[in-house]
């Protein structure tokens, strides 16, 4: 495959999978703002600029006080969502998705080109201040629900060739990087109560889809080390960082060597970011310190990508 062509679907599937991921704390941090303290609120905002790594408007939040009002929030939820100077918003994810998406046309199949195409449109026409009229959370679901959908099309639609690799690749690493990224963010805010970080992990646990899963095998009482050592290591948890992982060193082996000799350098990346899971977790004594080498280790395998597979 040609470099370009690999590259572009590689970023596809990166940029719908945080546009995604985005849509999944957005969702439910604007569900808490009926009824949540303002404690626990500020600390939901706080999380998800952390784990995104950016700025909120104005610079630094704030702590907590009665000033704290629904446009402060109004305000944070248009950057994350609307804003096109911001890296992680939805709207420049989809922008960025839908134009790689665009070029690889030939490629992927017409049922995906049409939803995602349809969905980046659809977008287009919406505004913050109608969003928030009516039902935030009902609208970041549905968005949230579209985009994951676009994998779903890619799974019933697409050859099992390196272009339905590379998108997947894209969309695991993406996953990986911002997983980890949300756990450590979670684990090193030590300023919380015992009280307000159980009820911000079962947040997490939502973002990751996994909190049915918690309770059927864990117990309905939420532990933060038992749920974030599952959202790590847990191979038969679906979003579990080791189940990305896996799937990230099976689509580099099917999708064979590239065209660089920093290939080598690709396969040692994703044996080291397995092995971390494997046999570093339990090694870790702090635990927010391995999630963020597992984040960089993510980045790291991202840069050896581009290296091997598409600037040789």
């Amino acid at each position: 495959m040609l470099a370009r062509s690999a590259q572009g679907l590689y970023w596809m599937g990166r940029y719908v999978e945080r546009a995604a991921f985005v849509c999944r704390l957005l969702q439910y941090q604007v569900s808490s703002l009926i009824d949540r303290p303002l404690e626990e609120i500020h600390a939901g905002w706080t999380l998800i600029f952390d784990c995104l790594k950016c700025q909120p408007p104005g610079g630094i939040l704030e702590s907590t006080g009665d000033d704290f009002t629904l446009a402060d929030a109004f305000t944070l939820a248009g950057d994350l969502t609307f804003e096109q100077t911001n890296p992680s918003s939805i709207r420049t994810c989809l922008k960025y998705g839908r134009e790689n998406a665009r070029q690889m046309r030939h490629c992927i199949s017409d049922v995906m080109w049409l939803n995602l195409n349809s969905q980046f449109l659809d977008f287009e026409t919406k505004e913050m201040p109608e969003i928030w009229r009516t039902s935030p959370e009902r609208f970041y679901s549905e968005t949230e629900q579209h985009l994951t959908g676009i994998f779903g099309l890619a799974n019933s639609s697409m050859y099992r060739d390196s272009a339905w690799r590379f998108i997947q690749l894209g969309r695991n690493i993406e996953s990986i990087q911002f997983g980890a990224a949300l756990l450590a963010s979670h684990i090193a805010d030590a300023e919380l109560d015992r009280e307000l970080k159980s009820r911000r992990m079962r947040t997490v646990l939502r973002v990751y889809k996994a909190s049915q899963s918690y309770s059927r095998v864990k117990g309905h009482i939420v532990h933060e080390a038992t749920a974030v050592e599952m959202l790590t290591t847990d191979r038969l948890l679906h979003s579990s960082l080791a189940n990305r992982v896996a799937e990230v060193d099976d689509h580099i082996l099917g999708i064979g060597p590239g065209h660089s000799g920093d290939c080598d350098l690709v396969r040692q990346s994703s044996g080291q970011l397995a092995d971390m899971i494997s046999r570093g977790w339990q090694r870790a004594a702090a635990k927010g310190e391995f999630l963020q080498r597992l984040e960089l280790e993510a980045r790291t395998l991202n840069d050896h990508i581009d290296s091997c597979y598409f600037s040789y």
